[in-house]
């Protein structure tokens, strides 16, 4: 049987047919493809990468900037953070707090640091000087030590300082005066308080105070009629520091020497003693005085004969009256006078041999005591040769 012709018609349709299946395949094939490109970052509808010589949008610009100026932020937030905890913690303001920890080793630590910054230590200064009071040696004595230290800045730490010689605490005020003797003219405005110490019954108070008054410097009439009033102390210890005072203050108060002769005339002041260790201490300055204190070499007062062979040793080494006079004191019914008259002596045997020969020749005058020193001395010189 033949197969049967289909009709043009119908061969048309089936050719449509054909077609439009193979336009449809082409459409699948052509998404297909446009899918996989997308998904690379490929395609028509993608934006031309920029070439690495072009500069980015300026969309991208602002994005960078923003992050750059995010990036610094972060940076100084963590620079300042270093800093607090590198150098605040080293800072006086830091260690001052630590003066009141509960833990004495932790306090004398900060102490030792502030001791050693000089006027950095400045902002510690209430905390320096409540700390004199502290308990703990180390911490107070550290404590005085930094207050010692400062320079430019001591005015700041005077007032505080004033408070302490009027606290009543006799430690305290001992330690205050130390502190403010150091601190020379700086000192001054504290002179009222110091001044009313140098008259305490306290005779340790009382030294440290004109030695204060001696350190700051301060020559004023005030100043100088409280240490001639110390001249009349029992205490040779004030005596002493208030004859170094005046000694110092008469290359400013011309009126002091004449001041201290006029008192060795009068054997019965009770400043003599005081007022002719003074003069002693100018030497051949006070050649004037030499007379009124030879002649207290012969004073009731063993007191009073030492201080004068003392003063005229000083005053006129080698004048025959002032060997005559330490003979003499060797035979003084006092303990004190006799065994430095024959040191004095041998001292001055070194520009005076003949004193030697003279000491051998009156040998057994003397007390057996003194003879026994006088043995001592001249075999010490003969293994010294």
């Amino acid at each position: 049987m033949e197969k049967d012709e289909k009709r043009p018609d119908e061969e048309r349709e089936d050719i449509e047919e054909l077609e439009d299946d193979e336009e449809e395949i082409k459409e699948e094939r052509e998404t297909e493809t446009a899918l996989r490109q997308l998904a690379r970052g490929e395609g028509a509808a993608e934006e031309p990468e920029p070439k690495k010589d072009e500069a980015p949008p300026e969309k991208e610009k602002k994005v960078g900037m923003a992050r750059t100026v995010t990036s610094l932020i972060v940076l100084g937030i963590c620079l300042l953070i270093f800093w607090y905890v590198a150098f605040y913690i080293k800072s006086a303001s830091y260690l001052g707090g630590r003066l009141h920890h509960s833990d004495p080793a932790v306090r004398t630590k900060a102490a030792d640091k502030l001791s050693k910054m000089g006027d950095e230590a400045a902002p510690a200064i209430p905390d320096l000087i409540e700390a004199l009071q502290d308990d703990s040696p180390a911490v107070y004595a550290q404590s005085s030590t930094a207050l010692t230290e400062l320079k430019a800045t001591r005015s700041k730490a005077v007032p505080g300082l004033r408070e302490c010689l009027i606290s009543g605490d006799a430690q305290l005020e001992l330690k205050a005066l130390r502190i403010l003797g150091a601190y020379g003219s700086d000192a001054n405005p504290a002179v009222p308080d110091v001044l009313r110490l140098a008259k305490s019954d306290n005779d340790t108070i009382q030294s440290q105070a004109i030695s204060a008054l001696h350190s700051i410097g301060l020559v004023n009439p005030e100043v100088v009629n409280t240490l001639f009033d110390a001249l009349k102390d029992k205490s040779s210890a004030v005596r002493d520091q208030a004859v170094s005072a005046l000694v110092t203050f008469s290359a400013t108060d011309e009126a002091i020497m004449p001041r201290l002769i006029k008192i060795v005339q009068n054997p019965d002041d009770p400043a003599l003693v005081g007022a002719i260790q003074a003069l002693a201490r100018f030497g051949p300055k006070a050649e004037g005085a030499y007379d009124e204190i030879l002649s207290h070499t012969k004073h009731s007062s063993p007191e009073v004969r030492l201080a004068a062979l003392e003063a005229v040793r000083r005053i006129a080494p080698d004048n025959a009256a002032t060997k005559e006079a330490l003979f003499a004191a060797l035979k003084d019914e006092s303990k004190s006078v006799p065994g430095r008259a024959l040191q004095i002596l041998f001292e001055l045997n070194r520009s005076d041999p003949s004193i030697i020969e003279q000491l051998k020749k009156m040998k057994y005058q003397l007390s057996p005591s003194l003879q026994k020193g006088l043995d001592a001395r001249l075999l010490q010189m003969q293994r010294q040769r």
